[in-house]
C-alpha cells in the first residue's frame, strides 16, 4: 500500500514539475516576444563608424571554454575599425581569460546569478553609454541576454538570426554552416562589423611573459617533453574513472621515456590528483587560477584531456592533444585547426569510454610528439606525487559587488 501511495505522488509531482516548466517556457516566450516588439521601436540602421569612439560591449557571462573560443570574435571585431573600444561582460568564472588582452579596453565582470550585482551593473551600463552591445548566444535564446541589451541603452545590437525566434536584435549576423565548428558560427558575430568570418577564428590567449615563465619554473622539465594529463572536469557527465588516468600516465611515460609528465587538477581537486600522481610514479602541477592552468597548457608539448576547457586552450595553443569526448560534441566542440585525436564515446557520458581506445589515439600521436622538444634549463625533477610549486596568483579587479 505504502509503495502505491509513493508511486502515485511520484506521478502527480512528475506532472507538477512537467507543468511548471512548460508554463516557465511560455511566460519567457511571451517575455520576449514583448521585448522584441519593444526593442523594434527603440533600434537604428546602423552605428556612425566615424564616430570619434564606438563603445562595444560584448556578452560573454558564461564557462570559460566558451570565452576561449570567443577570443577570436572578439579581437576581430575590436580590430574591425580603430574607433572601437571594446569591453566585455564576463562571468566570475571566465574574466580571467581575457585579464591580460590588450584588445580588450575592460572586463566587466558579473555573476548574473546574483541580484546583490544587479544594481551595480546597472550604473555601470548607463554610465558608460555604450553604442554596441553583442549577443553570443549563437544557437539558442536566452531571456538574461536580452534584459542584458536593453539594460544597456545601446542603439544597435548585435546578433545570430535565428528563425522562428524572437530577438532584440537591431543588426543582424548570418547563422553559420549546419557542421560548423563552434568557433565558426561564432566568427559570424564580426559580419555586422565588416569582418570577414574566417578572418574572426583565430584563437588567441594573451599570457604575459611572467606568466609562462613561471609555468616553466613549474615544469622543471628541462630539454625534455612536457607532457600534461588534466583530470578535472566541470561537469559529471566528462568524468572517467581514476583508474584509467594513472594507466594513460603510465603509457605516456613508456612511450616517451625522456618526458616530464604533469597531472593537472583544479584546486578542488588536489587530494584526488595527488592519489592518481602518486599511482602513476609522476608529479602534480598545483594551478590555483585559471591563468596558471593556462599556462601550464601553453608551455606543454601534448595534452592529455577529457572535453572541457583544457582541450579549447589547448586549441589556442595550437598543443597536440587527444581528447575523450560525447559523440555529439566532435564537431561542434572538439579540436579546433590543432594537430590531435578526439575519442568519442557511444552513449551520453565519458564513463563508457574504453582505455584502450585512449591509448590507440596516444600511440598514434607518438610520431608527432617525437618531432616536438623544448631547450630550456632545468633545477631539478620533482619525485612522484610531489606538488609543483607555484607563485601566487595576481587578482583580477571585480568590477561589479561581489554576491
Amino acid at each position: 500500500m505504502h509503495q502505491t501511495v509513493d508511486k502515485s505522488f511520484d506521478k502527480r509531482y512528475s506532472r507538477l514539475q512537467k507543468g511548471l516548466k512548460a508554463l516557465e517556457r511560455a511566460s519567457k516566450g511571451c517575455l520576449l516576444a514583448l521585448l522584441t516588439r519593444m526593442a523594434a521601436r527603440r533600434g537604428a540602421s546602423q552605428p556612425e563608424w566615424s564616430a570619434p569612439t564606438l563603445r562595444v560591449l560584448f556578452l560573454r557571462h558564461d564557462r570559460i571554454g566558451d570565452m576561449i573560443l570567443t577570443t577570436g570574435v572578439i579581437h576581430a571585431i575590436a580590430r574591425s575599425h580603430p574607433n572601437i573600444e571594446l569591453d566585455v561582460l564576463a562571468s566570475p568564472a571566465n574574466a580571467a581569460v581575457l585579464e591580460k588582452d590588450p584588445l580588450v579596453h575592460q572586463v566587466v565582470r558579473v555573476d548574473v546569478r546574483c541580484p546583490a550585482q544587479y544594481w551595480g551593473l546597472l550604473k555601470h551600463l548607463r554610465r558608460t553609454r555604450y553604442d554596441i552591445v553583442v549577443d553570443c548566444m549563437v544557437f539558442s535564446q536566452s531571456l538574461t541576454t536580452m534584459l542584458l541589451m536593453l539594460a544597456t541603452g545601446a542603439s544597435h545590437r548585435v546578433g545570430v538570426v535565428k528563425h522562428g525566434k524572437p530577438n532584440v536584435y537591431s543588426m543582424f549576423a548570418p547563422l553559420g554552416g549546419a557542421n560548423a565548428h563552434h568557433v565558426e558560427h561564432l566568427a559570424q558575430l564580426a559580419v555586422p562589423f565588416g569582418v570577414a568570418p574566417q578572418d574572426a577564428q583565430q584563437l588567441d590567449i594573451v599570457l604575459t611573459e611572467q606568466e609562462r615563465s613561471e609555468a616553466v619554473a613549474r615544469w622543471d622539465a628541462g630539454d625534455r617533453q612536457r607532457v600534461l594529463i588534466n583530470i578535472s572536469v566541470g561537469k559529471p557527465f566528462r568524468q572517467w574513472a581514476d583508474a584509467n588516468f594513472v594507466e594513460v600516465a603510465r603509457h605516456l611515460k613508456a612511450r616517451l621515456p625522456d618526458a616530464q609528465v604533469l597531472v593537472l587538477h583544479g584546486p578542488a581537486e588536489r587530494q584526488r590528483a595527488q592519489r592518481v600522481a602518486e599511482a602513476a610514479g609522476v608529479a602534480r602541477a598545483d594551478t590555483p587560477g585559471v591563468r596558471q592552468a593556462l599556462a601550464m597548457v601553453a608551455t606543454a608539448d601534448f595534452v592529455f584531456t577529457p572535453d572541457t576547457s583544457i582541450l579549447h586552450a589547448a586549441s589556442a595553443f595550437r598543443i597536440p592533444t587527444v581528447t575523450l569526448l560525447t559523440r555529439d560534441h566532435l564537431v561542434r566542440w572538439g579540436l579546433y585547426k590543432t594537430a590531435g585525436e578526439m575519442v568519442a564515446s557511444r552513449g551520453n557520458t565519458l564513463d563508457i569510454v574504453p582505455l584502450e581506445k585512449a591509448l590507440e589515439a596516444i600511440d598514434r600521436m607518438v610520431p608527432v610528439l617525437s618531432s616536438s622538444r623544448r631547450h630550456l634549463p632545468s633545477p631539478g625533477i620533482p619525485s612522484p606525487g610531489e606538488e609543483v610549486p607555484y607563485l601566487e596568483p595576481e587578482q583580477s579587479p571585480a568590477l561589479a559587488a561581489s554576491c
